[in-house]
């Protein structure tokens, strides 16, 4: 397994209770917030969907990159 792929295991598997959770308070997340390197990540895995126009999607959500490089990933 490339790090790359390692990354975005770790990356699903901390993305996926947050949005078990928004679920549960009747949220409908659409976007997630990702710091600098897991923004980095979904960027390099999705070049080919970039390079046709469409935008970043993790999990069925718009991935857009926090204000912060080191934040946690966040939902909403």
């Amino acid at each position: 397994m490339s790090d790359n792929a390692a990354s975005l295991a770790i990356l699903l598997d901390d993305v996926r209770p947050l949005i078990d959770a928004a679920r549960q308070r009747g949220a409908d997340p659409r976007y997630v917030a990702l710091g600098a390197t897991d923004f980095q990540a979904i960027n390099v895995s999705k070049q080919s969907d970039l390079e046709r126009g469409m935008p970043l999607l993790l999990l069925g959500m718009e991935v857009v990159r926090a204000d912060d490089p080191l934040s946690a990933p966040r939902v909403y």
